[in-house]
């Protein structure tokens, strides 16, 4: 008997080791795929909700399929083995899957993804892994028999995972060695759980397929190989590496390379491209007079140095975020890279940029802001009212500021005129005077303090005396280049795009959209409409839309038959609100830091954390919560404190205030808030669910896996809301208002149904 009591003992530890597993499986996945597919879809944050949603979805119909299902799995134990069996072996095949992904739908090398390849792609990758894992939820309650049990072994493993993921595998190991590993420890598990069940043929499968898992473990570098083959369309890869902010990818064409990052080209050696080189740094600077110092912001390596160090200058620094990106241009060992790196007036700060002009006191007479079309939010926010606010306070009294983008000067496109025009009317509400050069391809924006009227023949002049070698800037180009005629027809054609420009700031970054915008613009005609439809819709509609419904709910959710659908409501409600801060939190944290690519995974764990914080608070303090009006404080006290912090962070960027030297903690701890009340919510609405006097035997496990599906369901709505209609029609701090007005309501709402 004693015996019997050991291995049951033993057993119940192992299958609680088994939901830590299921949590940590679950951050590791969501955080791999995300960085695989973050790189296909050319680092695009606004594709987070998409993929946020993909993963919910899907979770949502495993958690209840799973409650369907919940009384005929005459093995829990073994059920819930063959899930976390199949969810550990897909990651690999998932990152195979993405890597592969272009090559098996025909697009080109270069070519952007259409709208509905995005999504089939997304769902592809993530739905075998997400469905098991909502499904694991249901069926560990057989065994547990306790939710909150249940989540905050769950929360515990994510929670341990996410700090591990982002600040060691990463660091250490290629994604499919990552993911090789958690197919080994997924199989390992799930053999252990077969034998104690007596599944004696599956333990002998899980047992090879744990051999599989080591066996690709120890090849994983060739296979990483020939997957990178795939991904890349057969270009031939010199480099590719993975840092803590970005992803990095070499091609070689004969003697020409080009250094991609996050997907998209960023520098080309030895040979750049001279008329945007020679046009960026020129212009200005013949413009500038006399200049001592310069600053670079963005991408300076590959021929914007080696133009400027052509000028008498005394100071140059250049502040580059990714250590690693400056290794790899070093290790390509070519012109101009390796000179222009040497040179001794060059300072490099492995910094941010926009950390450095925080951080820093210095002043420049030019500077110099070098970035791709604001595609991600860290583009973005190189071209916000607040950056050029800081840019502003470092630039001498004759200082000026460059940057660029996307221009022509035979036709302007709707999607075109509009982006100049939001970055002409950001410049102008910070600088007095913003001089336009239009050009082909591209528009040089040149801010100051006091008017800069560039002269051709006194810049020719200027070239001659301090002997400047450029190939294409003779005094007819100049001239040609300068023309005012281009100036007028520049103002002409984005004259009605300036009547609706937005002015982009850290908080509402239309930037952001005008950017994808016209990106998608070259390959189709739905995606503009998607991003810039909704900045149209006024925070005024929005709100009253929200109240409305709310409102409306509200009458019929009085009635005493209706309280089932009220908790029903407020666990979907709270999914919403939670996953819409978090998306919040992933633009506040990019928008102000710039690399969330390394802390996605702690954001996660941080939300996972305050989700099992939750859940333990709420096995401690049970009898204490179970009813409907202490439901109602926990929806108005949590959602307070979390827009509270949340609202602290947002008024500390806003008046430059700075963030400590954790700031980046910070955010973690919004997350983690966000999770407390997902976490104490879940397991007090299934008990008070089951004690409605509908209740049933069976109602308990049936219960447990809708309610845990309603909260995915809602998780994926906010995923979708947040990022395509609440921040582009009201901005990250009306957004996050806007949810505490729901949450607040609907508090409300379940403490009036108390009293009835």
């Amino acid at each position: 008997m004693q015996t019997v009591v050991i291995i049951r003992g033993m057993q119940s530890r192992l299958f609680s080791f088994a939901i830590l597993l299921r949590g940590a499986i679950a951050v590791v996945a969501q955080a791999l795929l995300v960085r695989e597919l973050l790189v296909v879809f050319y680092g695009n944050e606004l594709t987070f909700g998409i993929i946020l949603s993909a993963w919910l979805v899907c979770g949502a119909l495993g958690s209840m399929a799973a409650a369907y299902l919940y009384q005929r799995a005459s093995a829990p134990a073994a059920l819930f083995g063959t899930l976390q069996l199949l969810s550990g072996v897909w990651l690999a095949a998932a990152v195979i899957l993405v890597r592969s992904s272009k090559t098996i739908l025909s697009v080109p090398f270069g070519e952007v993804l259409s709208l509905g390849q995005i999504v089939l792609i997304t769902f592809a990758a993530l739905s075998v892994s997400s469905f098991c894992d909502g499904a694991m939820f249901s069926v560990a309650f057989r065994n547990v028999r306790s939710v909150g049990r249940v989540y905050a072994l769950e929360c515990a493993g994510a929670l341990v995972s996410g700090g591990l993921f982002s600040f060691v595998l990463i660091r250490v190991f290629t994604s499919l060695q990552i993911a090789f590993f958690v197919w080994a420890a997924a199989a390992a598990v799930a053999f252990g759980l077969f034998l104690g069940a007596q599944k004696k043929g599956l333990a002998v499968l899980s047992f090879l397929i744990l051999c599989y898992g080591v066996t690709g473990l120890i090849y994983a570098g060739g296979l990483q190989d020939k997957t990178l083959e795939l991904q890349w369309q057969g270009q031939r890869l010199t480099a590719y590496e993975n840092s803590v902010y970005g992803n990095i990818a070499v091609i070689q064409k004969e003697e020409q390379r080009t250094v991609y990052y996050d997907g998209l080209p960023l520098v080309n050696v030895p040979a750049p491209e001279d008329y945007f080189t020679q046009d960026f740094i020129h212009l200005p600077m013949l413009a500038a007079g006399r200049a001592a110092s310069v600053l670079f912001l963005g991408n300076a390596a590959g021929g914007l140095l080696a133009e400027a160090e052509k000028y008498p200058l005394k100071k140059i620094v250049y502040a580059e975020t990714d250590p690693l990106l400056i290794g790899v241009l070093r290790s390509l060992n070519t012109e101009p890279v390796t000179s222009e790196l040497a040179d001794k007036r060059l300072t490099l700060e492995l910094l941010d940029g926009r950390n450095y002009l925080r951080k820093k006191q210095d002043t420049f007479d030019v500077i110099f802001v070098n970035t791709g079309l604001p595609t991600s939010l860290s583009v973005n926010r190189y071209a916000t009212k607040e950056f050029f606010s800081e840019i502003e306070g470092h630039l001498d009294a004759n200082g000026m500021a460059v940057f660029k983008t996307w221009g022509s000067l035979s036709a302007l496109s709707r999607e075109l005129a509009a982006i100049n025009a939001s970055l002409l009317a950001t410049a102008r509400d910070v600088f007095d005077h913003v001089f336009v050069i239009p050009g082909d391809g591209y528009n040089i924006f040149i801010a100051s303090k006091k008017p800069v009227i560039p002269d051709p023949q006194r810049m020719a002049g200027r070239m001659r005396q301090l002997g400047i070698s450029a190939s294409l800037l003779e005094p007819a180009y100049l001239a040609l280049r300068l023309d005012p005629a281009y100036r007028t027809w520049f103002g002409q054609a984005i004259a009605d795009a300036r009547k609706n420009a937005c002015v982009n700031t850290d908080l509402r970054p239309c930037g952001l959209y005008d950017g994808l915008a016209l990106y998608y613009a070259q390959f189709t005609k739905k995606l503009p409409r998607v991003f810039g439809g909704f900045r149209h819709v006024t925070p005024e509609v929005t709100f009253l839309a929200a109240i409305l419904f709310l409102f409306a709910w509200s009458i019929g959710a009085k009635k005493p038959r209706r309280r089932g659908s009220l908790l029903g409501f407020t666990v979907f409600s709270s999914g919403f609100f939670a996953m819409g801060v978090q998306v919040s939190v992933i633009f506040l944290f990019q928008s102000f830091l710039g690399y969330i690519f390394q802390w996605l995974a702690v954001l996660t764990a941080s939300f996972m954390a305050g989700a099992s914080l939750g859940a333990l608070y709420w096995l401690r303090n049970k009898e204490k919560l179970l009813s409907f009006g202490r439901l109602a404080l926990v929806e108005c006290a949590t959602t307070t404190l979390v827009v509270s912090l949340a609202f602290f962070v947002i008024r500390a960027i806003e008046y430059r205030l700075g963030l400590p030297a954790g700031g980046a903690a910070l955010f973690g701890l919004i997350s983690a808030c966000a999770g407390l009340l997902v976490g104490i919510e879940l397991p007090m609405v299934h008990e008070l669910l089951c004690r409605l006097p509908q209740g049933s035997d069976q109602r308990p496990g049936r219960a447990a896996g809708w309610i845990y599906g309603l909260d995915l369901a809602g998780a994926c709505m906010g995923a979708l809301a947040a990022p395509l209609l609440f921040i582009p029609a009201c901005g990250i701090g009306l957004t996050l208002l806007l949810l505490w007005v729901i949450k607040v309501m609907n508090g409300w709402i379940v403490l009036a149904a108390d009293k009835n």
